[in-house]
Order: C-alpha cells, then structure tokens, then sequence
C-alpha cells in the first residue's frame, strides 16, 4: 500500500514525470491554490490547517502517482466512482442530481451515492457544490457580474450561493472579489 512519501521515493528513483489528467491536473492546482491562500491568510487554526492542507496534497499526488504505476490495482468501482468525478467535473453549468448520474452510467442512484460516499467521504450533492463554488470562486477572480456567475453554475438564488460561498470561503462573494481583485496575490490578506 503506498504511504504519503511514495511520490518522494518514486522521485529518489529517478521516475519523476508523471503526466496527469485534466480532472486530476485541476485537482491538484486547487489543493496548490488552497495552500497558497491558507499560508497567506491569518486565520484561526492557520498552522494545524496548512499542515492538513499539504499532507492532503502529498497524499494525493501520492495516491495518483501509485495508481498510475499499478493501474491493475484499481477496482471497477473506483473506475465508476472516477467517471462520475470527471462526468460533474465537465458539466457543472448542467442540471445534476442522482437520478442523472445515474441515467448516464447506467446504474442505480443509490448505488451511485453509496460507491460514491465509500471512496470520496462526501455525498454527490456535497461534492457538486463544492466543486460549483470553486469554479464559481475562480470566475469572480476575473471580476466578473457575481449576479450572472452564480446563475451559470446551477444556483437558483442568490441566497443560497451567498450562505454556501461564505461557508466555504468565510467571506461573502462581493467582499472575495473585492479582496483578490485589490491584490490577487493576497487573496485572504486582512486589511488594517
């Protein structure tokens, strides 16, 4: 079983490039990004976090590193579970539910909630919304209308975005955007 220095001992061997698909490049650009934003914010636990944010990538980059070098290793349900992680990944401005998902790979929903919470630790509705909100929080980066953003990404209200954006990133969409759009590389930087 691989441990979180798998990918260090890989590198120690001299196999050291790995390429990466387009849903596992963004996965580990956004635990990148959480890092950066955890090590220059001054918030409450900053040191406990930044660790468990920088293990969460070493493992990570581990784990895929490991599943690429012993591809038979995987299990069907793995491969199912990995589909509908790149199916949302690719059709977040779409209506998505259970009863979709399901439709689309041919299985039953609730075996697709079940594999889905097994492997991941979050529901499939957990995992949509979070990935809305990155993408939302990386749109409003570009200082685009937040009105519009959230709409695109399958919000109904605005409401619901406001409560579930400042839950994820402890600040509202408008106070986000006017942090990063002052100074991008500080997005978490209070001011005195």
């Amino acid at each position: 079983m691989p441990s979180l220095g798998y990918i260090a001992e890989q590198a120690e061997t001299g196999h050291y490039i790995h390429h990466f698909s387009d849903y596992e490049y963004t996965s580990i650009q956004s635990k990148i990004l959480r890092l950066i934003e955890e090590d220059k914010a001054d918030r409450y636990g900053h040191d406990v976090f930044t660790d468990l944010v920088i293990t969460d990538l070493l493992m990570t980059l581990s784990r895929l590193v490991y599943e690429q070098d012993h591809p038979h290793g995987r299990e069907k349900e793995t491969d199912t579970v990995q589909a509908i992680i790149e199916y949302i990944d690719q059709h977040l401005e779409e209506e998505l539910s259970l009863e979709t998902l399901g439709e689309q790979f041919y299985i039953s929903k609730y075996y697709a909630a079940h594999e889905f919470k097994e492997r991941t630790g979050i529901s499939v509705h957990q995992y949509i919304i979070k990935k809305r909100l990155e993408r939302c929080a990386d749109e409003i980066k570009t200082g685009k209308s937040i009105s519009r953003i959230y709409s695109d990404y399958g919000f109904q209200d605005y409401s619901a975005f406001f409560r579930a954006f400042k839950k994820e990133y402890n600040l509202s969409p408008k106070v986000y955007q006017k942090a990063y759009l002052h100074d991008p590389m500080y997005p978490g930087k209070r001011k005195d």
